[in-house]
């Protein structure tokens, strides 16, 4: 299910990994000295199509395999901002949404509820941070998950996908 404004990705992209160990050694550029992160967000799919789908492995210590379309419904183009929570279960990673990317997010957690999102991100590393499922109507754009990432390797994502983002306002 592509949705408009999602980037368009290759089934080569390093962020459409079968695996979840780091899927390229090639970090984002860096823009003016700053260091960047990208985010992909994937939804979950029954179908079994290799030209448009793909298992991948999410979560290092107890891998789960999730069947994801191959090309992102939300990527860093839909990302206002991002934060690190203390949660009951660890450190959490927020992605808060921007207009364009909350109207998705809401849309998407209503049609595809009780799927899975597949979460990417390539920084230094590159990995399929979590794959929470859609439970309910998400309408104010924020995902709060607890992703496989350890603490250095989030504020890593967090100060790079805040630099991208403040570079695209």
């Amino acid at each position: 299910m592509a949705m408009a404004g999602a980037a368009c990705m290759t089934p080569d992209d390093p962020l459409v990994s079968k695996t979840a160990k780091a899927p390229s050694p090639t970090p984002p550029k860096k823009g003016r000295g700053k260091e960047a992160a990208l985010v992909r967000i994937y939804v979950e799919t029954m179908e079994v199509d290799p030209a448009r789908t793909q298992p991948v492995s999410v979560y290092r210590d107890n891998p789960i395999t999730v069947n994801l379309d191959k090309l992102p419904v939300l990527n860093e183009a839909h990302i206002a901002a991002a934060e690190v929570l203390q949660s009951d279960e660890g450190l959490a990673l927020k992605l808060i949404l921007n207009t364009q990317g909350a109207w998705l997010l809401d849309s998407l957690s209503v049609s595809q509820r009780g799927k899975r999102i597949g979460i990417a991100a390539r920084w230094k590393e590159g990995r399929w941070l979590g794959a929470p499922r859609l439970n309910r109507r998400i309408s104010d754009g924020v995902i709060v998950f607890v992703p496989d990432a350890t603490p250095e390797e989030l504020d890593w994502i967090v100060k790079g996908v805040n630099n991208l983002a403040n570079k695209n306002k």
